[in-house]
């Protein structure tokens, strides 16, 4: 991810983290075959 749209590993881990800490974000499945999904306020 981070080669496809130009930043370091570590800055996509950074907002990552930010992203999980707002609660925008969750994981689904095991750490190695999982992916991440957005959550969508229905609001």
């Amino acid at each position: 991810m981070a080669d496809q749209i130009g930043l370091s590993t570590r800055a996509i881990e950074k907002n990552l983290e930010k992203l999980k800490a707002a609660d925008l974000v969750v994981r689904t499945g095991s750490d190695i075959s999982g992916i991440w999904t957005v959550k969508i306020d229905s609001h």
